[in-house]
């Protein structure tokens, strides 16, 4: 009887001990568990937004005033495009070629008297006053889009290369108006005079 006893709790330590070593973690048969897991979510995507309150860029190439234009291009010019204040950029040959030139429309404020005499000075720094008082009075009036405008040629003193800048005023408003404008030779102006006159006389807007 007591052997049996001593047996019992001998065999009763060994299981306690078994038991104590099982990793608790260890899955036994007909074990049930469950387990939760988050579901995967697709990463959101993202629309990048100006902030409130901020205006936008205007597109790159557009000019930042001004209205839009129409105009008909004389025989041989291309039109470059808008770009920062100017309304349009002309180019009146091809590459290298003699009657190369640049013509551009920006809008601006200031009198025929005051842009005249601004363009001489870039001609002729300190020029006579006389030469803008000649160049206005010999100017000539053409009606563009239902206004009188002036196309002038003002020139510098220079017996060789000489420079010149061809330009019409075009009022907009009271204190604003469209100068198309040239400068360069003296010799491609005189040449320029005739298809810049008509081209500035097609210049339109609404």
């Amino acid at each position: 009887m007591k052997l049996f006893a001593r047996s019992s709790i001998i065999w009763a330590v060994v299981a306690c001990l078994t038991a104590s070593c099982r990793p608790a973690a260890e899955i036994q048969p007909n074990d049930i568990r469950s387990y939760t897991t988050a579901k995967s979510a697709r990463p959101a995507e993202t629309v990048a937004r100006p902030p409130r309150g901020t205006a936008a860029e205007p597109p790159s190439g557009q000019p930042t005033g001004g209205p839009k234009l129409e105009y008909d291009l004389p025989a041989g010019w291309t039109d470059l495009g808008a770009s920062g204040m100017r309304l349009a950029t002309l180019q009146t040959g091809s590459g290298d070629a003699v009657d190369a030139g640049e013509i551009t429309i920006i809008p601006a404020s200031g009198t025929l008297q005051s842009n005249a005499t601004r363009w001489q000075e870039q001609l002729t720094p300190g020029a006579d006053p006389d030469l803008v008082a000649r160049a206005i009075e010999q100017a000539e009036t053409v009606p563009v889009n239902g206004v009188e405008s002036t196309i002038l040629l003002l020139l510098d003193n220079a017996t060789d290369n000489q420079q010149a800048i061809l330009a019409a005023m075009i009022p907009l408003e009271p204190s604003t108006a469209l100068f198309v404008k040239f400068k360069g030779s003296a010799l491609l102006a005189n040449t320029l005079r005739e298809p810049f006159t008509e081209f500035v006389r097609s210049i339109r807007w609404k």
